[in-house]
């Protein structure tokens, strides 16, 4: 289902105040929709052929605005070589999954270790505050995934609530587009 955001006048919001309004949105959805439409999403992406066809995933631990994936998870560390974005010096690293995360930079849960090599990588399912069904993506505004995502190879599926999902959006140079867009 996709809900038209239209009246957020995309064209004209800047990137903060979009931001601002996309976490109104999603805070606005009672915690039992919350989960029956993350089951749906983990659904979703199981079944994506992106997914399917990939031997190693990075995928995220939600922060309390993002589809709660987490459940997931540990099943899919079981079926994949399954790898979460540690943060380190504003840097994504991506790092394989272990059941004990420890928190990092902006409060991320993520996995200690070692790096895995990004040109392994398949398929990395990647959060956002905003997407168009076209694949562009607004992310926090750190700039983060878009320079962690400008140097792999790997396939890039988009996760959001339709909630999040606008009709247009402004694009810069460094803004790295989604292969296909995951919608709950």
């Amino acid at each position: 289902m996709r809900v038209s955001n239209s009246h957020l006048h995309t064209g004209t919001m800047d990137k903060h105040d979009l931001r601002h309004e996309l976490k109104a949105a999603v805070a606005a959805i009672p915690q039992q929709e919350k989960s029956i439409r993350a089951k749906k999403a983990i659904r979703l992406i199981e079944d994506n052929a992106l997914f399917k066809q990939a031997h190693s995933v990075m995928a995220f631990f939600p922060l309390p605005d993002e589809i709660d994936i987490s459940s997931a998870l540990p099943r899919w560390a079981d079926e994949k070589e399954l790898l979460l974005p540690a943060m380190e010096n504003g840097l994504i690293v991506p790092k394989t999954y272990v059941p004990q995360l420890v928190r990092g930079d902006f409060g991320v849960m993520q996995p200690e270790g070692g790096p895995f090599p990004v040109d392994e990588i398949d398929c990395i399912i990647v959060p956002g505050l905003g997407f168009t069904l076209e694949g562009a993506r607004l992310g926090r505004g750190k700039g983060c995934y878009d320079r962690f995502l400008a140097g792999t190879k790997a396939s890039k599926m988009g996760l959001c609530f339709s909630e999040q999902i606008l009709d247009e959006l402004i694009v810069e140079p460094h803004d790295i587009f989604m292969d296909f867009v995951t919608v709950a």
